[in-house]
């Protein structure tokens, strides 16, 4: 399973979803998408402007947390 950390980075950043939004020049509904982890999907610009933003490589965002068989 992929989980998802951008809150906590934003988080840790005292920034906001507004200031998100504003700094990376993605639509609202995206940034609420990555924000509470909503999302099925994610457009690459979207991940590049915001990585670009945060200063932050796309691995810092996700973290990979594998899943047990049988469960």
């Amino acid at each position: 399973m992929i989980v998802n950390k951008t809150s906590e980075l934003m988080g840790a950043r005292r920034l906001k979803i507004a200031d998100l939004v504003r700094g990376a020049e993605i639509s609202r509904t995206a940034a609420n998408g990555l924000y509470h982890a909503t999302g099925t999907q994610l457009d690459l610009t979207v991940l590049d402007r915001v990585c670009r933003f945060l200063k932050v490589q796309p691995g810092d965002l996700f973290k990979y947390v594998p899943e047990e068989v049988g469960q």
